[in-house]
């Protein structure tokens, strides 16, 4: 560590990684099964599942920050159909911001795997994008625990600290973690720190290569978990080494949870029965007809299926088949390009619920 930070205890157990048995063993399985959750759908309908997961995304952060949307508000503004309450508008734009972020995040490693997420250019193009403004030097603000270091020396210290380019992949869990703790609490954002510090750590998950392919939900963690709202996080509490292995077990717990809970929605047999009763549903109400099962299910399977296929697919004519296909483009089942082009599954409100139950909170 830097001479000037050896002699302050505070400062020195915030920027340290945590050790223990335990936090190896959650580490280990989170390594293991982040890899498998990326291979479990075709990548046709893995995208179509990103989109969705990114608006779950953006919808749990809003919760958390108390800021609420529905996920209907969120996937409106996708559209771009914004409400007439112009807090509810605000809102609606924060969220397309964040989703946002979120794409340029990938679009970033995917294109420079190396960059350095933890040196201060990227902490600050975080902020700027989340403010959407260039960077104001004062929404970085020097927090009164660490008045006698410049947010510049915190900074630098962090990226020494939490670079996970030079740690092994056990250590860059532990430095996601780790990093995460130190940013809540020597608070380098003026406004919105705790949002802020969610998108970096939406950065480390992917730049360390847990992310499922994007299929799980750092923010739906942190809005089921109580804890991340409660008492822990306050700003009188004193850091301490045991402050932050405790953190670092809650944040790996909520990470495993996330990814389990993921894995466990999407594993194709489950989706299958899920996508199944929602269909019986629709012919119940004449909605649909029961074939309509075999062709969503045909989608999740192949990832986008050619017009031709379909009536043997379903068992229906070709008339039926087509006719059958404007229904499910219509109720936004399906997207296609063109008239004329392959179809893919989508994921409106309406089956979200069916398809992926307790991912988001229905009311």
């Amino acid at each position: 560590m830097t001479p000037l930070f050896e002699h302050n205890t505070q400062v020195k157990s915030l920027f340290q990684l945590p050790r223990s048995d335990y936090l190896n063993e959650l580490a280990l399985e989170i390594s293991r099964q982040s890899s498998k959750l990326g291979g479990i759908l075709h990548p046709i309908t893995r995208k179509a599942i990103l989109k969705l997961f990114n608006q779950i995304d953006s919808y749990y952060s809003a919760l958390v920050d108390g800021q609420p949307l529905s996920l209907l508000d969120i996937q409106n503004a996708v559209k771009k159909q914004y409400d007439n309450d112009p807090q509810k508008r605000k809102n609606q734009k924060e969220s397309i911001n964040h989703i946002e972020i979120i794409n340029s995040i990938r679009t970033i490693l995917k294109s420079n795997p190396s960059k350095k997420i933890c040196h201060m250019n990227f902490i600050n193009w975080l902020c700027s994008a989340f403010h959407q403004n260039p960077l104001d030097p004062h929404l970085l603000m020097q927090n009164s625990h660490f008045k006698d270091y410049s947010i510049g020396s915190l900074l630098h210290i962090f990226e020494e600290t939490f670079d996970p380019d030079k740690f092994n992949m056990l250590q860059k869990i532990m430095a996601m973690s780790a990093s995460h703790y130190c940013l809540l609490k020597f608070h380098p954002f003026l406004h919105n720190n705790p949002a802020i510090v969610r998108l970096f750590s939406v950065a480390f998950v992917n730049k360390i290569g847990i992310d499922g392919e994007g299929l799980w939900s750092l923010s739906r963690g942190f809005a089921n978990h109580r804890f991340y709202n409660s008492n822990f996080f306050k700003e009188q509490e004193m850091s301490s080494s045991a402050a932050l292995t405790k953190h670092c077990e809650f944040f790996l717990e909520m990470v495993l949870a996330q990814i389990d809970f993921s894995r466990n929605i999407l594993e194709p047999k489950n989706f299958e029965k899920r996508m199944t009763q929602y269909v019986d549903d629709l012919d119940k109400r004449g909605e649909l007809p029961p074939q309509t099962a075999n062709l969503l299910i045909a989608a999740l399977l192949q990832g986008e299926i050619n017009r031709e296929e379909i009536p043997h697919i379903t068992g229906l004519s070709e008339d039926s088949a087509r006719n059958l296909v404007s229904k499910c483009l219509e109720k936004e089942l399906l997207s296609a390009e063109n008239p004329k082009a392959t179809v893919v599954l989508k994921f409106p409100v309406e089956v979200v619920e069916y398809y992926f139950p307790n991912l988001y909170l229905v009311k």
